[in-house]
């Protein structure tokens, strides 16, 4: 009897180890016929999901972001206040800190070898889809979402360079007490800390 493949699961799979092949080498450090020789399948196997090592890439970044958010929701407690909310993303980063360190850098490898309008787009797509989750989750306006991005992907970055130069934890603690204040002086939470 032939073996029955699902092929969305198969692909998934592949996605989830080529993760760990780029982490480990970048995206210019390995070819397509590298990494189906670490996957342990044919070129031509390969080939039949994937075009090119790009369109890998880009599915791998669909994926995992997807998965992200979807660990994130089950740690998210809609009843909670603003300050619960970020502390439970700041901590769900900084449990798995290495991985977005990775993810980071390994996005820097591939922008600064096409710096073309689709990389482009794919990758506002991406960083997209991690702040429109937070924006409905906590109900924070979606600048204010787009800035605790940006001061996540600027922490993650800064510790995997200097690393021991500043507590993840305590700078986390620094900006959510800022943004706690900026929403009471907007109006945006009530005096409980919910958003409004």
């Amino acid at each position: 009897m032939p073996k029955i493949v699902d092929h969305e699961t198969y692909k998934e799979a592949l996605l989830t180890q080529c993760y760990e092949i780029f982490a480990r080498r970048g995206y210019q450090g390995v070819t397509l016929r590298q990494l189906a020789e670490e996957l342990g399948v044919s070129t031509g196997s390969l080939y039949h999901y994937f075009p090119t090592k790009q369109s890998i890439l880009e599915a791998m970044f669909v994926l995992l972001t997807k998965q992200d958010v979807d660990r994130f929701d089950a740690l998210f407690d809609p009843s909670g206040t603003l300050e619960e909310m970020l502390k439970v993303f700041f901590a769900f980063v900084e449990a798995r800190e290495k991985y977005f360190q990775d993810l980071l850098l390994l996005t820097i490898d591939y922008f600064r070898h096409d710096e073309g309008k689709d990389t482009i787009a794919m990758l506002n797509q991406v960083i997209g889809t991690y702040r429109e989750a937070l924006a409905e989750r906590s109900g924070l306006p979606r600048t204010l979402a787009s800035m605790a991005i940006v001061f996540l992907n600027g922490l993650v970055y800064h510790r995997a360079l200097y690393r021991g130069q500043v507590d993840f934890t305590e700078q986390c603690r620094i900006f959510t007490e800022m943004i706690i204040l900026y929403a009471k002086d907007r109006n945006l939470i009530n005096d409980k800390g919910y958003v409004r």
